[in-house]
């Protein structure tokens, strides 16, 4: 029984809660190396502290995925890097050789599904016939080129900026596409006082229990 408790105990104080901050997408200037690019900006007031972060991009189909830097920024706290000109020499693929314009491959959300792009994930170095133009990368969950971890161990309040930059001509992406930012939040922690209510609570439960199961009265 105090085994029982104690673990039902922890599972409460670590219990997390999703805030999702979401948005249309839209024109994604092509050959624009030095931004600004396309921006979207999200507000929550909620100041649970956040423990993950990622990135789901629906529908979005640029050519040459070699030319996308893509950052998430929450503003006036931190930043990550998610791409950065996968395949040329600030984000290198072997596959993709020596090339400076980076991977030639493509993104196919509004065929093939969603891009979440996270801590852990698959690394696109894996992805077959990432080195070529004729390459639709599958759907599914990507590692970040830095760590989602950055954007963590800090209030979720205030506004979280999504930044995509085309850094060279030639290819462009669609314009009718959706982002979703998931902030993963730590639920508050019960007042000590609430906690010792709890177990005294479970206590006395536990031994109305032990009474009627022995055919012992309360008032005897």
């Amino acid at each position: 029984m105090r085994f029982t408790f104690v673990a039902l105990l922890f599972g409460k104080l670590a219990h997390a809660s999703l805030i999702t901050l979401s948005g249309p997408g839209g024109t994604v200037p092509d050959n624009q190396p030095a931004g600004p690019g396309f921006v979207a900006n999200a507000v929550t007031a909620d100041s649970r502290m956040v423990t993950d972060v990622t990135l789901t991009l629906s529908g979005f189909d640029p050519t040459w995925i070699g030319d996308l830097i893509i950052a998430v920024r929450h503003v006036g706290v931190a930043q990550t890097t998610i791409l950065n000109r996968l395949g040329s020499a600030s984000n290198p693929i072997a596959a993709c050789g020596a090339a400076t314009l980076g991977c030639s491959s493509n993104l196919a959300g509004s065929t093939l599904g969603d891009y979440t792009f996270a801590t852990l994930g698959t690394s696109f170095a894996s992805v077959p016939g990432i080195g070529t133009d004729a390459t639709n990368i599958p759907a599914g969950t990507y590692e970040s080129l830095f760590s989602m971890g950055f954007l963590t161990g800090s209030p979720a309040s205030g506004t979280w900026r999504l930044t995509i930059i085309d850094a060279s001509g030639g290819d462009v992406a669609n314009t009718t596409w959706t982002w979703r930012i998931d902030l993963t939040v730590a639920d508050a922690i019960p007042e000590p006082s609430s906690v010792i209510l709890s177990a005294m609570g479970l206590v006395a439960l536990a031994g109305l229990r032990r009474w009627n199961k022995f055919g012992i009265a309360k008032g005897s």
